[in-house]
């Protein structure tokens, strides 16, 4: 009986999660009208913004309305210039149906691009088992791929970018006789990842420090690793962790005991100094992949920007929809800063640039529901469960 409630169960979340998924999916091509903004009378946005239909398109602009309603010129509709519609909360924001988005675009690169998306997500599943293993965790790729996947649906269906670590960190402690240290490879994995993104864009801007504004990020990243570097050396280091009495200031804080189990498994990971810098470094191929990705979908829209250019703007906007500041893929703050980066009268319109992030969107649509399945199957946990009375075959680090 207990099985059978953990099947429907699973089956509820799974079919609450895909809704979802269908349901934030564009399927009628829509302008949006930010607050305020008044095209015509009675198509405006009003005090919250509205999004309306496009009733026809031509090379330069769209015709857009609302059918349904009682008024005469919405119903017949209004036209709106393409070179008006932008990402900014000012701006008229056009968002295209699923199917305008793979009947503008070169399906083979998009292929590519979900070919490679997919190589990223694999090294980004092998660089958190090398974590587990790291600490002695009895787990297997596979099991850690499949719970990589259904982190990616997590991260589809929950609210904010971090849903699907919280579910990972959860089905990675259940069944664990090290719940402390299995939840903090989640965060190690997170905190590896961050820093390789910054470390890519540090690295990749030193070949664009003729832009003015690439410049100052570069240093900025630059600047930003080295005190990571510092917090770091000083957060390992005992005697200077006693001088300023970091572990007395732990114990008083709310839930001291709590947060000084969780420093202890960080603190683990001092003696695999090694494994934290093959982390890092394996992240360098994952952003390097999305950022290439994301390339392949801009040039199947028809960006011409050049690749190098790509390569090092891209995951400078991957960086900012990596912040607490975006919701779920990091949606807003990622897009502003892409099509900021991007947008070019010449060589990318903010249509384009836009498009390109509808793709990535679609890819991690895809991929999330590919994790749904895992979700199904059931037996989520990272650990198999063990015969009656009969103990791991593998030995497990001390907390």
């Amino acid at each position: 009986m207990k099985k059978h409630i953990g099947l429907i169960l699973r089956l509820l979340v799974a079919a609450a999660g895909i809704a979802f998924i269908v349901y934030s999916l564009n399927w009628a091509d829509r302008v949006e009208l930010p607050a305020g903004y008044e095209l015509a009378p009675g198509i405006t946005g009003g005090d919250e913004g509205r999004a309306y239909s496009v009733l026809e398109e031509r090379s330069d602009a769209f015709r857009i309305g609302d059918p349904t309603t009682q008024s005469e010129l919405a119903a017949k509709g209004v036209w709106l210039a393409k070179s008006e519609l932008g990402v900014d909360v000012d701006k008229p924001t056009f968002k295209p149906s699923v199917m305008t988005t793979f009947r503008q675009a070169k399906l083979s690169l998009l292929f590519l691009g979900l070919l490679i998306h997919a190589v990223a997500i694999l090294v980004g599943a092998l660089r958190w088992f090398m974590l587990m293993r790291a600490r002695g965790m009895d787990v297997s790729p596979w099991r850690s791929f499949r719970l990589t996947m259904i982190g990616v649906f997590f991260n589809l269906c929950f609210p904010g970018a971090t849903g699907g670590d919280v579910m990972k960190a959860y089905y990675a402690a259940k069944r664990s006789s090290q719940r402390t240290s299995a939840v903090m490879t989640v965060i190690v994995d997170r905190m590896c990842g961050l820093i390789g993104l910054i470390l890519l864009v540090a690295i990749l801007g030193l070949t664009m420090l003729n832009h003015e504004t690439s410049r100052k990020i570069t240093i900025a990243m630059w600047i930003l690793l080295l005190g990571l570097l510092v917090f770091a050396w000083v957060y390992t280091h005992p005697h200077l962790r006693k001088m300023i009495g970091f572990d007395w200031l732990l114990s008083k804080m709310p839930g001291g005991k709590m947060l000084a189990s969780l420093d202890q498994a960080i603190l683990a990971y001092r003696d695999h100094k090694r494994d934290i810098a093959v982390a890092i470094a394996m992240s360098l191929p994952i952003h390097m992949c999305i950022a290439l990705a994301l390339s392949c979908a801009a040039y199947a829209f028809g960006v011409h920007h050049a690749l190098m250019f790509l390569l090092g703007t891209i995951p400078v906007a991957a960086l900012v929809g990596a912040l607490p500041i975006s919701g779920p893929l990091g949606l807003g703050a990622m897009d502003v800063t892409a099509v900021a980066l991007i947008a070019d009268p010449v060589l990318a319109t903010t249509h384009q640039v836009a498009m390109m992030l509808v793709i990535y969107r679609l890819n991690s649509v895809f991929f999330g529901l590919l994790g749904a399945l895992g979700l199904l199957k059931g037996d989520i946990h990272l650990h198999p469960p063990q015969p009656a009375g009969e103990p791991s075959t593998v030995p497990l680090a001390a907390e």
